[in-house]
């Protein structure tokens, strides 16, 4: 199951919430069924060889934007 995972995101440059819905169209290498949420948790522990989070989309952030102040809410008047 981790070399298809991997062939998918690494070589075809699938995100994870892409591959699962391969695997879904197209028949899933083994009996085991994963969620994208769990196929993100295991590239991130190193569990899918010679995958890493810089290969996901959007290179690996946390997908939070760095620093900086919350923009000021608009106060109506009465």
């Amino acid at each position: 199951m981790a070399g298809a995972i991997a062939v998918k995101i690494k070589d075809e440059h699938y995100s994870p919430y892409a591959a699962r819905a391969s695997f879904q169209m197209d028949g899933w290498p083994t009996e085991t069924r994963l969620r994208a949420k769990t196929i993100y948790r295991y590239v991130a522990k190193g569990m899918v060889f010679g995958v890493t989070t810089v290969d996901l989309p959007g290179g690996g952030g946390d997908g939070r934007k760095k620093g900086g102040k919350p923009p000021p809410h608009a106060v109506s008047e009465p």
